[in-house]
């Protein structure tokens, strides 16, 4: 404010030299111009032909009015002026009055200019130069935005505003830099330590920096300041700035890294937009905010870090979530991997999250996701096909634009709210898929993709089937064509698997009757499970059973005493066939479950079958047993029996005989007081004598066998079944019972003896034992009188059994240590206790074969085995541990001396005694001098001195060195004479030479590489072949181990020789209002970048791609231009002839009851038709119109406002106004009066930004439709008496 205080003299100044006041403005035209004479009667320039060419002079006054203002957009697209000289009466240049003025090369600036407007020479891009008078105190932001040309900014040290720094501008105490010159040569600037703020767009388009070194006093980053540097590769942010603004390093595209300090709090929209090299960021835990759009199109990025204590975001594998992770903000672009998985917390999908990753086949929303942001899935031209979770409710615009591979879309909720062309330039096969059921998807934006959406039934063929025979089978499967293309059934489960039973594929059979559910789980595309479930329903019918056969009797003996019954449900062909068996009589007969029947007893009983299924029906069969004996004998005919109480079984047998049947007899005794017998045959002896045992049938027969029982007889001979047995182990105790004949004997008692105990004993029951080798006879006699006799060889030969040691290893750690040990043989009285000693490895130990003397032979482990020699060849081990230590180490060479680095010396090293550990283990002192590998061999590595050092490895750290000398011709440097090259031409292939030092270096290889070798590449030689225009480091790397290495900067920059266009010349007519045209650009490496331009844009507009839209009746010119640089450009003449056909307005009444500035806007037809109108007021003392029909009330009253077309068919439509409104212009404070203090009232407020409606139209007195420094300078001009009208 104080500064815009200080400058109103200069204002003033300015203001006593304006013309007299004339009623009203009108506009006329001068040669190429297009004027306006204010109410000052000052003229402002408003327009110029857009045909103008060369150099134009502004004149400084026309008919006698001096010209004072260039207004907004006075020569925009004037792209044939080559230079513009402005008269030394202009006082101010508007916003954007040059724009685009892209052949313009010089402009002067005279003194009398006091204000500069933003943008005012917007893509002036072949202006080189510009200088700033002392007279300007104020310069638009952006006012030289894309001067692309301009080497220089000079400002007159006379400016009290402003200052420049080789050619670059600052404020005047250089705390501020406001604008870097675009088109300097320099790659690289430091900006000022005085410098604490970047202005807006203050390095835009700066496109040969590589380099830029901001100060740490910089606190502040404007918006857009690095914008389109291109070759830009990092930067370093101060830790005092707080924010990184709108656009910041938007198309940084050469920027690969970039460090975000701790104080940053804001990342703005567009930030990092367009950085294609950018690999990775992290983001500190400062960061309270990042916008949306910060990092879109970073084509480059693998990931997003944040620091683990940011309160706000956070980060999984390098993708950026907001701190609970509910939200995905930013997926890289290049992150590695065809598929993703977004994690199940994410609810919402932020805008641009995916944009542009075009690797991602596969990406899986969870099913909590409500909505998905504006282009989340742009361009991610490789994903086939997406599943939108049930709870999703919006999709905003664009979400899946130009997702050229997405063929399938399944919607699994009802349809959420969709934005514009959400799903435009997808596959051309796209289909949507929503089941039906779903609501929504003819409106809420889907009716823009009716013809793609297609819906179907979730559901499976048959909602329940029933079963009414046992060999109906169905198949459970889904129900349309549709779903099967989108999903298949993946397994099926039966809640009774005891009622139907299902295959793999299935088909479903039935068991029993019952009802059950079959359940399908059914598996979309993408991995989405749904149950659907299908009722099963069996009801087959029995109407009773049959059974073969339906008698039975068991009266033959040569019947089979078991019988299986076969029992058919009917109806046989559609009944289930299962049934339960049951006896009604098991004592008779009994039945298992397959109906296998046993008889038991004699007698009568049913056999019984009843189904299982529910129905109970039941068949019998009547089943009679009556066998009878038809003879009976016994397996004894004579007992003789010689000891009391001996029992003896009898069994009888009865014809005809089967297992099955129990066969009773009873058994009697003839005399009781010889031998008694139960009731199962057993005879038992009471006293000597004779009788008879007799069994009799039970079955009514009476049949009878008998037995003669004999008690009471003597031995009549006794010997053994051997003759010899020989005793080899101690543990035997053998036991030999004698033959004694008659078997029958009453007495079969023996005695035993020895005829040697000191070989063998023998006890009185017969038991043999050991006592030592040797032969003896062992005889057994009998004790019934008899004195009979028999005897055997009893040969004793123990033989050994064990062999152990009593530890089990042994350490030798003396090589005069010489042990032996004596093993332990069992039994003890074994006869033969020599053994044989043998080594597992006599490498290690020896031992004497025969007395087993150990002798340590060198470090390690063995086994010393002893073999018993008696034939049973036992061995026992033992280990040996030899582990003799190390008393010193030697080295072959105390010295050595290396010359060359290629030169390999091989050291050897010594342990004593020879039996210790020779393995050591080799070091260097100082390995950046030598080296030293496992087998002692020396490798130079760089020129010094250093030990090398050999130490025992057995814990005795027993060392040797030997002082080494490396004296090598190393590479000490290497560079190269510039710090950069440019290739223009496609048959550039320079080759560059590294200078290396020392000059008699041994190695002076290198090895070459370049960063990018889609720019250029370099073969092993060193020659470089441009691939691609852009900029890569060339980078030359020793080889002789100190990998040193030189770089220098390649830049490709092949630029357009030739542009040629497919059309030269095309009309635009009603139904025929757009036409594309297409560049193409010649050498195929140079940039393909076009920008078209259109001579006249009120007459047709052009795109970005070529498409050429009418706007107006009239001819023009479109140009293509390669963005390159080059000079060259092709045109197509371009005539649009469109006439209006009707006009109307869109306010026919309106009536002004305070101060306020409403717009009418026309309605013209047809669309394309011209738009320039003609606006007059009937009565401007009660309202006045601007040229784009803005109404102002200036006095009570009512007019007419008209609107005229100006293509010839002048029509015309009018508005009727009526006005309440009285008030005076520039009095904006309300106090009645125009004065000094409604000027600093309306600048306190303009500069804070709160001026109210009203008080803007009573302050707009200039007539541009906007509150500016212009209308300040008006109402000051009036105050001081300058001027006698404000309108």
């Amino acid at each position: 404010m104080k500064q815009v205080l200080k400058k109103l003299p200069l204002l003033i100044l300015a203001l006593v030299l304006a013309l007299a006041i004339k009623d009203k403005t009108y506009a006329a035209t001068y040669g190429k111009l297009t004027y306006e004479v204010q109410y000052d009667g000052t003229i402002k320039i408003t327009d110029c032909d857009r045909s103008a060419s060369g150099a134009l002079t502004i004149p400084d006054t026309i008919d006698g009015k001096k010209v004072t203002w260039i207004g907004y957009q006075a020569f925009m697209n004037c792209n044939r002026l080559t230079s513009i000289t402005i008269p030394n009466s202009i006082t101010g240049i508007a916003s954007e009055a040059f724009i685009d003025c892209s052949s313009l090369t010089n402009i002067t600036i005279p003194d009398s200019v006091i204000s500069i407007g933003e943008s005012a020479f917007y893509f002036c891009e072949s202006l080189t130069n510009i200088t700033i008078p002392d007279s300007v105190i104020s310069i638009g932001y952006n006012a030289f935005y894309y001067c692309r040309s301009l080497t220089s900014i000079n400002v007159s040290n006379n400016s009290k505003n402003y200052s420049s720094i080789d050619g670059v501008l600052f404020n005047k105490d250089k705390t501020q830099i406001i604008s870097y010159s675009a088109g300097k040569k320099e790659t690289s600037y430091i900006i000022p330590d005085s410098v604490t703020s970047i202005a807006d767009y203050a390095f835009d388009n700066c496109t040969r920096l590589t380099s830029i070194t901001i100060p740490e006093g910089v606190t502040i980053i404007g918006s857009s300041a690095f914008d389109n540097c291109i070759r830009l590769t990092s930067i370093v942010i101060p830790n005092g700035v707080t924010s990184i603004a709108y656009g910041a390093f938007n198309e940084c595209r050469s920027l690969t890294n970039i460090t975000i300090p701790d104080s940053v709090t804001y990342i703005g929209a567009i930030a990092f937009y367009g950085c294609s090299s950018l690999t990775s960021i992290t983001i500190p835990d400062s960061v309270t905010s990042v916008d949306k759009y910060a990092f879109v199109d970073c084509i480059g990025l693998t990931g997003i870090n944040v620091s683990d204590n940011n309160k706000n975001y956070s980060s999984i594998d390098g993708v950026l979530f907001n701190k609970d992770k509910t939200e995905i903000i930013k997926y890289p672009a290049k992150k590695e991997g065809p598929n993703y998985d977004i994690p199940n917390s994410v609810t919402n999908i932020g805008t641009s999250a995916f944009y542009k990753c075009s690797s991602l086949t596969s990406i899986t929303i969870p099913s909590g996701v409500t909505s998905i942001g504006n282009y989340t899935f742009f361009c991610c031209s490789s994903l086939k096909s997406i599943t939108i979770p049930e709870k999703v409710t919006s999709i905003a615009y664009d979400a899946f634009k130009d997702c050229s591979s997405l063929s399938k879309v399944l919607c699994l909720g009802n349809a959420p709210k969709l934005g514009s062309e959400s799903f435009d330039r997808c596959s051309s096969d796209l289909k949507i898929y929503a089941k039906n059921g779903l609501t929504g998807y003819d409106a809420n934006g889907w009716e823009n993709y009716s013809d793609k959406i297609v819906r179907y039934d979730e559901t499976l063929k048959d909602k329940s089937v029933t079963f009414t025979s046992r060999k109906q089978t169905e198949k459970v499967e889904l129900s349309n064509d549709i779903f099967k293309s989108l999903a298949s059934i993946k397994s099926y489960e039966i809640e009774d698997k005891s009622i139907v039973s299902v295959d793999s594929s299935g088909n479903v059979t039935p068991l029993k009757n019952g009802t059950t559910n079959v359940k399908a789980v059914v598996q979309y595309f993408d991995g989405t499970k749904v149950n659907l479930t299908e009722k099963i329903v069996v009801n087959v019918k029995s109407t009773g059973v049959a059974i073969n056969p339906s008698t039975w009797s068991f009266v033959d003996k040569y019947q089979t005493p078991t019988k299986k019954m076969a029992a058919k449900v009917q109806p046989v062909d559609t009944a289930f066939q299962d049934v339960t068996w049951k006896s009604s009589n098991t004592s008779i007969v009994t039945v298992d479950k397959d109906g296998n029947v046993k008889a038991v007893g004699n007698g009568t009983c049913k056999i019984i079958a009843t189904t299982t299924d529910g129905y109970n029906k039941s068949g019998s069969s009547d089943v009679t047993v009556d066998i009878k004996a038809e003879s009976i004998n016994l397996d004894k005919t004579s007992l003789d029996i010689t000891n009391m109480g001996v029992k003896e079984k009898i069994k009888a047998n009865v014809s005809p005989s089967f297992s099955t049947i129990n066969r009773p007899v009873k058994w009697s005794s003839s005399d009781t007081n010889v031998a008694k017998v139960d009731n199962d045959g057993n005879v038992t002896v009471v006293g000597n004598g004779a009788c008879k045992i007799t069994a009799t049938t039970a079955d009514g027969t009476n049949l009878s066998a008998s037995c003669d029982v004999s008690v009471g007889i003597k031995v009549q001979s006794i010997n053994f079944n051997i003759s010899r047995y020989t005793i080899s182990d101690t543990a035997q105790s053998p036991l030999f019972k004698p033959v004694i004949s008659p078997s029958n004997a009453t007495k079969k008692g023996v005695t035993w003896s020895s005829s040697n105990t000191n070989v063998a004993t023998v006890s009185s029951s017969g038991v043999i034992k050991a006592v030592s080798n040797g032969t003896c006879k062992i005889t057994a006699t009998t004790t019934d009188g008899t004195n009979l006799s028999a005897s055997m060889d009893i040969i004793v030969d123990i033989k050994a059994k064990s062999i152990s040691f009593s530890s089990t290893s042994y350490k030798i750690t003396d090589k005069a240590q010489t042990p032996s040990f004596t093993p332990k043989i069992l039994p003890e009285n074994t006869a033969n206790k020599k053994v044989i000693w043998k080594s597992s490895d006599t490498s290690i130990a020896t031992a004497n074969p025969s007395t087993g003397v150990i002798k340590a032979v060198s470090n390690g482990t063995c086994k010393i085995t002893a073999t018993t020699t008696d034939g049973t060849n036992l061995s026992a081990s033992m280990d040996i541990i030899v582990d003799i230590k190390a008393n010193s180490v030697a080295l072959d060479k105390t010295s050595m001396q290396i010359t060359s680095k290629n030169s390999i010396n091989k050291l050897v090293a010594t342990v004593t005694p020879s039996q210790a550990n020779q393995k050591v283990a080799w070091s260097s002192s100082n390995g950046k001098i030598a080296t030293v590998d496992s087998k002692g061999r020396v490798k130079a590595v760089s020129n010094g001195k250093c030990k090398i050092i050999a130490t025992t490895t057995d814990g005795t750290n027993r060392t040797a060195s030997c002082d080494v000398t490396v004296d090598v011709k190393f590479v000490t440097g290497i560079s190269f004479d510039f710090n950069s090259y440019t290739i223009t031409n496609v048959n550039q292939t320079p080759v560059f030479r590294p200078n290396i030092t020392p000059s008699d270096a041994e190695d002076k290889n290198v090895r070459w590489s370049s960063s990018n070798t889609k720019v250029a590449t370099v073969s092993s030689s060193g020659v470089i072949k441009a691939a691609g225009n852009g900029t890569c480091k060339i980078t030359a790397t020793t080889t002789d181990g100190t990998n040193l290495s030189a770089s220098f900067n390649i830049t490709v920059n092949i630029k357009a020789t030739k542009i040629t266009l497919d059309k030269t010349k095309i009309e635009l007519t009603t139904g025929k209002e757009t036409e594309k045209i297409t560049s193409s650009i010649e050498p195929s490496i140079a940039n393909k970048a076009v920008k078209y331009t259109s001579s006249n844009t009120s007459i047709a507009t052009v795109s970005s791609d070529g498409v050429v839209t009418a706007a107006g009746s009239g001819t023009c010119k479109i140009t293509a231009a390669p963005t390159d640089g080059s000079k060259v450009t092709a045109s197509c003449d371009v005539t649009v002839n469109i006439k209006t056909t009707g006009m109307k307005l869109d306010k026919t009444n309106y009536t002004f009851n305070k101060a306020e500035t409403i717009k009418i806007n026309p309605v013209i037809t047809p669309s394309k038709a011209s738009k320039k109108l003609t606006w007059t007021s009937s009565n401007t003392k009660v309202a006045i119109v601007s040229g784009d029909g803005k109404v102002t009330p200036v006095g009570k009253g009512t007019c007419k406002i008209t609107a005229t077309t100006t293509d010839g068919t002048n029509l015309s439509s009018s508005c009727n106004i009526t006005s309440n409104v009285e008030y005076q212009k520039g009095d904006v404070n309300r106090d009645g009066k125009v004065n000094v203090s409604d000027v600093l009232y309306t600048m306190n407020k303009y500069m804070k930004g709160i001026l109210t409606d009203e008080e803007k139209v009573i302050a707009e007195v200039t007539g541009d439709g906007k509150v500016n420094m212009n209308d300040v300078y008006r109402i000051l001009a009036y105050a001081m008496g300058k001027i006698s009208s404000l309108w």
